[in-house]
């Protein structure tokens, strides 16, 4: 049986006691109202009877006084308003015999009729009574004796009685009647609801232990997979959905042995192919390292050759002028600048593999930031014309100085002058130079804007990178190595700052270099280096 079915049955066993109890409650609910409403009819006649026996008592007194008085004919007598006031008094009083007689069941009404009719004589006796008293004295005592006093006697001592002995019986039945009611239905609805309980508790019970039993088994199973234990399998006890849950766990168990057996294998295949990685790349970079110390090493081998090479040259331009050889001047020329292209290159590659191989020292020592920047804008003059291009220099007049390897600041301003002026035509190229506080701090910003061919995101991503460039065509039409920005912001790295930039596609680009205004060298950092906080730049659109 599944759970569902379970449920539901159960759910119907407890609606169905409920109805019960709820009859049950119901109907001696109805019962005590009933037996009380017997109860209160009873009363209310007792009450009536009374209230009729004191008025009945009082008006009799009131006739017999009036009946023993020797009136004055000429004086006495009722008036027409006493009369009727008495006539109302005495249709009160058959007013509360109708009531008590609707109040009553149908084996009192008998003698309440009897007493009715009696009531009605004597009621007509006593009017008769009272409108001759005074004015025919002799009928009015007349009908007292003849009608009024046997009459009187039947009413007051003989039917009354008898109703309030009727009622006073009726009363201690009707009481009987309720209590036993009551006691009855009590005990008949606490029977039920402790039968009701009786069978819920065990009812209760089996689906709860059914539920408790299924769910231990499927928490152990948890537990056993949690641990690790992959080869238990949880009991299935019964066919519900704690059942199918059972079997779902252990095939899914099944999956995850299968699936850990394989995952042991690919890790020991992986682990070995990790192993064989970190072999061949610890092989790599001994290469790459001694390759960099051996062209670090070869530094003055290849720089003295060019030089030479790039002297030479001049010298033979110098005398093919005096000689008058115009024929052989451009081609000493293209030797020259041949030369001077490929010890640039040259000490390029130098610089970089000496930075990697961490032999690139850094030369401190103050010295004036406006100086700096006007002997850069001074050499880099020549270059900025070549195409037609437009150098401003923005410097406050207080800049002051700086404490940082002042060669390598010369080089990275002029990595960032050459590039912007190389891509820039007929345009302006702009070095600003900013003196800003960062986290209590003093920075130097240099940034170099151009209104060159710009760059889109995705190839500023990656103009830092060793021989790259924005685009290949772009190194087929301006030329270049693609390390002087790389250099640079290895250079700025290793002052502790750094280099970003910004541009769009045909709207040119910002370079800015950000470096400390007194650079710390690296044996006298004492602790982990702060995260840079650059100041911001705006982005450049134009």
């Amino acid at each position: 049986m599944t759970i569902r079915r379970r449920l539901a049955l159960s759910h119907f066993a407890i609606l169905l006691l409920l109805a019960f109890n709820l009859v049950i409650y119901y109907s001696s609910d109805l019962k005590r109202k009933s037996t009380f409403e017997e109860l209160r009819r009873a009363i209310s006649r007792q009450i009536l009877i009374s209230s009729i026996q004191q008025k009945l008592n009082d008006y009799q007194k009131q006739v017999s006084l009036l009946s023993q008085i020797t009136a004055d004919l000429s004086n006495s007598g009722a008036s027409p308003e006493e009369v009727t006031q008495f006539s109302e008094h005495l249709n009160d009083i058959g007013g509360q015999i109708t009531q008590m007689s609707s109040l009553s069941d149908a084996g009192g009404k008998d003698k309440i009729e009897a007493f009715r009719k009696a009531f009605g004589e004597l009621s007509a006796s006593w009017q008769v009574f009272y409108e001759n008293f005074g004015r025919n004295q002799s009928r009015a005592i007349t009908e007292v004796v003849t009608r009024g006093e046997p009459l009187g006697r039947k009413v007051m001592q003989e039917l009354l009685p008898q109703l309030q002995q009727d009622e006073r019986n009726r009363i201690e039945a009707a009481s009987t009647h309720f209590y036993d009611t009551a006691r009855i239905t009590d005990r008949l609805t606490l029977l039920i609801f402790v039968i009701s309980g009786c069978l819920a508790g065990p009812l209760a019970l089996f689906v709860s232990r059914h539920f408790t039993r299924g769910l231990d088994a499927l928490r152990a199973g948890a537990a056993a997979l949690g641990a690790g234990k992959l080869k238990y399998r949880i009991p299935v006890l019964s066919h519900d959905e704690f059942g199918d849950l059972a079997l779902s766990f252990n095939e899914m168990a099944e999956r995850l042995d299968t699936a850990r057996r394989e995952l042991t294998g690919v890790n020991a295949e992986l682990e070995h192919r990790q192993h064989e990685l970190k072999m061949l790349m610890q092989a790599a970079q001994t290469a790459n390292q001694a390759k960099s110390r051996f062209l670090a090493n070869m530094s003055h081998e290849l720089r003295t050759p060019m030089n030479a090479i790039i002297g030479y040259s001049e010298i033979l331009a110098e005398e093919a002028e005096d000689l008058r050889q115009e024929a052989l001047i451009p081609d000493l020329r293209k030797i020259n600048s041949a030369g001077k292209h490929l010890l640039t290159l040259i000490s390029d590659l130098l610089d970089l593999s000496k930075i990697e191989a961490g032999k690139m020292d850094l030369d401190l020592e103050t010295f004036d930031i406006r100086e700096i920047v006007k002997d850069v804008s001074v050499t880099m003059q020549p270059q900025i014309d070549k195409n037609f291009n437009k150098l401003l220099v923005d410097i406050p007049p207080r800049m002051g100085t700086m404490r940082a390897d002042a060669t390598k600041v010369r080089q990275m301003l002029f990595n960032l002058l050459s590039n912007a002026s190389k891509f820039t035509r007929s345009g302006t190229v702009r070095l600003q130079v900013r003196r800003n506080d960062v986290q209590g701090k003093d920075w130097i910003e240099f940034s170099v804007r151009d209104s060159g061919i710009g760059m889109t995101p995705e190839q500023a991503e990656k103009i830092f990178d060793a021989f790259t460039q924005a685009d290949p065509s772009t190194t087929r039409k301006y030329g270049g190595t693609g390390l002087g920005l790389t250099i640079t912001r290895k250079f700025c790295h290793m002052m502790g700052g750094d280099i970003r930039v910004e541009s769009a596609l045909g709207e040119g680009a910002v370079f800015t270099i950000s470096l400390p205004a007194e650079v710390i060298p690296e044996q006298e950092l004492t602790g982990p280096a702060e995260p840079l906080a650059l100041p911001p730049v705006a982005s450049h659109r134009g």
